[in-house]
């Protein structure tokens, strides 16, 4: 039998993944059921929240908003991001709730929030479903972007 230097090279690798592999599923082990005898680990701040009432003139749905709660969210005391949840009623005058994301303060920032993405996103969305679709389509989703379609 010939020495073959591909198989000998991808042998060495192989061998090498491997030990590499077994080393860092033995430290996943001895975390989870040893403790890690470190002290790495670090608390998270802990999120908290302040409710204000938000400005209904400022949101634009398929119905009128009847009043906005405003969710600051904030981690060691400086805000991390905010949420707005529209009241209304629908064309039947049934009341609703949806969970909205608040254009940001900021407007000459170069780098958009997580929650501006999410805003622009569902702006597009909102005006794709409404200029696209019947009054009466079904669209399915799951019930949180259920209610951002509805609005």
């Amino acid at each position: 039998m010939a020495w073959n230097p591909k198989k000998a090279v991808l042998l060495f690798i192989c061998g090498a993944l491997l030990c590499i592999g077994s080393t860092m599923l033995f430290q996943q082990i001895k975390v989870v059921f040893f403790g890690d005898g470190d002290s790495r680990q670090t608390n998270p701040a802990e999120l908290n929240f302040k409710l204000l009432q938000g400005q209904t003139s400022e949101i634009q749905g398929a119905f009128t908003v009847d009043s906005v709660d405003n969710y600051i969210f904030q981690r060691d005391g400086k805000d991390a991001f905010s949420l707005l949840l529209a009241h209304y009623r629908d064309a039947q005058n049934q009341q609703h709730r949806a969970v909205l994301y608040p254009k940001s303060k900021q407007e000459s920032s170069p780098l958009t929030s997580a929650t501006d993405l999410r805003r622009t996103i569902w702006q597009e969305a909102g005006t794709a479903i409404s200029q696209n679709t019947s009054k009466n389509a079904l669209i399915l989703s799951w019930w949180d972007d259920g209610q951002r379609i509805h609005f």
